[in-house]
């Protein structure tokens, strides 16, 4: 999916997420973790692996990179899965 399409269709979600009432929210961005690995392009899928099931679901594989991440973000990356997905992160 190109990245460009990717931001549009989450402009929504992002503008909320971007002026959160409470500013004690932390954000995790699953751009970080499936776009950029390509210029200009976002994963639905890599090695093997799909992680997005429909234009607003993830798959299970999908929803456990986000999860590593997650858990990165709160500092509890102690818990994420060691084989987990958080190591695809683009950044």
């Amino acid at each position: 999916m190109a990245q460009d399409e990717f931001l549009q269709q989450s402009a929504p979600s992002y503008a909320y997420l971007d002026d959160p009432k409470d500013r004690h929210v932390l954000r995790v961005d699953p751009a970080r973790i499936f776009c950029g690995m390509e210029a200009g392009r976002c994963d639905l899928a890599r090695e093997g692996k799909t992680f997005i099931s429909d234009k607003v679901h993830f798959t299970p594989v999908g929803a456990d990179a986000v999860t590593d991440e997650i858990m990165v973000t709160l500092g509890r990356d102690h818990m994420a899965d060691p084989n987990g997905m958080a190591a695809l992160s683009s950044d």
